[in-house]
C-alpha cells in the first residue's frame, strides 16, 4: 500500500482553476467517498483551502491512481482534464509525507509561517475520520503532520513576524487611497481570514462600517467586535455605496458581487474609487467588476505577489523547518516500509506464544503438586524464554522492514520458521 497526494496550489494553478476543485466543508464527506469509489483507493483525505486543493489517498498502484484521480476530478467537477494535468502535482510515499509536512508547518503557504493552515490540516483529518475514510495509513500520516506543524512553531521562529494577507491588503489600500483615515469597509462573510484582514485595515484608521453574513447572529457578533453594524445579506446593495473598501470571503456557490451591483454603487458614490478584496475560493466577486472605471479588484492570487518576498527574507527559519520536515519524512518512510514485515512479526509472535504456552501447560499437567505461585513461575519462565528466542529475529525483521530490504529476505525467514505451513494448518 502506498500514500499518494494529487493537488494544485497557489504556485501551480491560478484561482480560476483552484476554485473548480474547491470543496466546501459541507461537500467533504460526499467528496471523499466519491473519490474512494471513483479511483479505487482505500483511504482518502481532502484538504481544501483558498490556496490549495489536495487529495491524499492510500492506493495499491500510485502511478495508475494519479492519472485516475486527475481524470475523475475533471469529470467530477466538469472541466477539461488536460487543464488540470497542466497545473497539478503528485507525490507518493516519502515525498507525499514531506509535502504534507511542509504544508502543516506553514512553509508551503502563501504567507510563510502562517498558523491557520495547521488548523485546516487538522479539520481535514477530522472530517475524513468522521467519514470513515482515514484509517491506518492516512491516520498515521496526518497525526505525524500535526506533530511536525507543532514542532516547526515551537522549535523555530517560523511563526514570528509573518507578512500576512491583511498587511498586504493595507499596502494596496494605501497605494489606492493614500490616507485610510475615515475610509469605510464592508465585510462580506464573518470568517477568520476576513476578520484578520479587517483588523489590519482598522489599525490604519479604516472604519468597520458594515458586516454581512449568511448567519446574521455571526454578523452581529463580528460587528460588535469591530465596532461596526450588522446588516442582512439581502441589504448589501443598499449599503454598498456607503463604503470605500469591500472584503469578501464567503462559501457562496455563485458571485456575491457582480457588475450591475457595482455599477449602481459607483453611480450613487459619484464614481469615487472602490477597493475590493476577494479572498474567497471559489471567487465571490465577478472578475468583470475589475474592468469597471474607478474599481480596484484584487483576488487571493494578486495578494500573493506582495507577500511572496516574505519567504526569501526568512530563509534561516525556513531551512530549520526543512530539516525537521526531512527528519520526519524519513521517519514516516521507515514506518511505511516496516508495514511489509508486520504480518510476519505478528505470525511469529502468535506461533511462539502458542508453543510456549502449550509446553508450559504440558509441564504443569505433569506436576500437579505445584502451588499456584510455582505454576505462575513456570508460565513466566516460558514467556521469558519465548521473548529471548524471538528477540533477535524480531529486531532483524524490523531493521530490514525500515531499510526497505524486506522483500528479498521475508520469504526465507517465513520458510525458516515454517509460517506458510502454519497458515495452511489453521485453515478449515
Amino acid at each position: 500500500m502506498h500514500v499518494l497526494i494529487v493537488g494544485v496550489n497557489h504556485r501551480t494553478a491560478p484561482v480560476e482553476v483552484r476554485e473548480k476543485l474547491a470543496f466546501a466543508s459541507t461537500q467533504i464527506a460526499d467528496g471523499v467517498r466519491d473519490l474512494l469509489q471513483g479511483v479505487g483507493a482505500r483511504e482518502c483525505v481532502i484538504l481544501s483551502t483558498c490556496n490549495r486543493a489536495e487529495f491524499y489517498l492510500a492506493v495499491e498502484e500510485p502511478a495508475g491512481a494519479a492519472a485516475a484521480t486527475l481524470e475523475f476530478l475533471g469529470k467530477y467537477r466538469g472541466f477539461d482534464g488536460a487543464v488540470l494535468l497542466k497545473h497539478a502535482y503528485w507525490h507518493q510515499d516519502a515525498e507525499a509525507a514531506g509535502h504534507l509536512f511542509r504544508v502543516a508547518s506553514g512553509i508551503d503557504s502563501m504567507v510563510t509561517g502562517e498558523s491557520q493552515i495547521l488548523g485546516q490540516v487538522r479539520d481535514a483529518y477530522r472530517e475524513a475520520l468522521d467519514a470513515g475514510t482515514a484509517q491506518r495509513l492516512l491516520a498515521e500520516l496526518f497525526q505525524r503532520a500535526l506533530n511536525v506543524g507543532k514542532r516547526a512553531r515551537t522549535e523555530t521562529r517560523i511563526g514570528e513576524g509573518t507578512v500576512s494577507v491583511g498587511s498586504a491588503a493595507v499596502e494596496l489600500a494605501l497605494s489606492i487611497f493614500g490616507d485610510l483615515n475615515g475610509k469605510r469597509v464592508l465585510i462580506l462573510g464573518a470568517g477568520k481570514i476576513n476578520t484578520i484582514t479587517a483588523r489590519h485595515l482598522l489599525s490604519q484608521g479604516v472604519e468597520a462600517a458594515f458586516v454581512a453574513n449568511r448567519t446574521f447572529e455571526r454578523a452581529v457578533e463580528l460587528a460588535r467586535e469591530l465596532n461596526g453594524s450588522a446588516i442582512p445579506y439581502e441589504k448589501i446593495a443598499a449599503h454598498l455605496p456607503q463604503v470605500d473598501i469591500v472584503i469578501s470571503s464567503t462559501a457562496a456557490p455563485h458571485y456575491v458581487v457582480d457588475v450591475p451591483l457595482l455599477k449602481g454603487a459607483l453611480k450613487a458614490r459619484h464614481f469615487r474609487p472602490m477597493f475590493l478584496i476577494d479572498l474567497a475560493v471559489p471567487r465571490d466577486i465577478d472578475p468583470a467588476v475589475g474592468r469597471l472605471p474607478d474599481v480596484y479588484l484584487y483576488n487571493i492570487d494578486a495578494l500573493s505577489e506582495i507577500v511572496e518576498y516574505n519567504r526569501a527574507g526568512r530563509g534561516q527559519e525556513v531551512r530549520q523547518v526543512e530539516a525537521i520536515v526531512a527528519e520526519e519524512a524519513q521517519g514516516f518512510a521507515a514506518w511505511l516500509r516496516s508495514l511489509a514485515v508486520r504480518p510476519t512479526v505478528q505470525e511469529l509472535t502468535t506461533k511462539y506464544e502458542r508453543l510456549s504456552t502449550d509446553e508450559a501447560e504440558a509441564v504443569l499437567n505433569k506436576l500437579p503438586s505445584l502451588t499456584e505461585r510455582e505454576q505462575e513461575l513456570v508460565r513466566a519462565m516460558a514467556k521469558r524464554v519465548r521473548t529471548k528466542i524471538l528477540h533477535d529475529v524480531l529486531t532483524y525483521l524490523r531493521q530490514i522492514g525500515e531499510s526497505g530490504t524486506a522483500a528479498r529476505e521475508l520469504a526465507t525467514i517465513r520458510r525458516l520458521f515454517n509460517l506458510e505451513n502454519e497458515e495452511e494448518e489453521r485453515q478449515p
